[in-house]
């Protein structure tokens, strides 16, 4: 029985040796109006950020500012059902996909 209690503080003592303090999330170097972005030398704000304008408790759309791909033209593509859909360019597909939750196949660049 003493053998067991004295493994017991031994893997205690060990386990309290190994423990990390916890760290804080990052925090912005300063909170302003909610259409401003403050300006801090060492802080660097995504453009998608940058370019969100949202009013205080109103979270910014999921699907702003997501498109990196350039416009190109009009995009053909089918959903699921096989509906045939144009697309003024690349970027709308992207957000109309993202918005609606549907997975669009592109079929051909060009209208449909």
């Amino acid at each position: 029985m003493l053998n067991g209690k004295f493994l017991l503080c031994v893997v205690l003592v060990a386990a309290w040796n190994e423990v990390q303090p916890a760290s804080l999330p990052f925090l912005p170097a300063r909170i302003g109006d909610a259409n401003e972005i403050g300006e801090a030398p060492d802080v660097a704000v995504p453009v998608e950020l940058m370019r969100a304008r949202v009013r205080e408790g109103v979270p910014p759309p999921l699907c702003a500012g997501r498109c990196f791909s350039p416009p190109a033209g009009p995009v053909c593509a089918f959903d699921a059902t096989g509906t045939a859909r144009t697309f003024a360019t690349l970027c709308d597909l992207e957000a109309a996909s993202c918005r609606e939750s549907t997975y669009y196949a592109i079929a051909s660049r060009g209208e449909c």
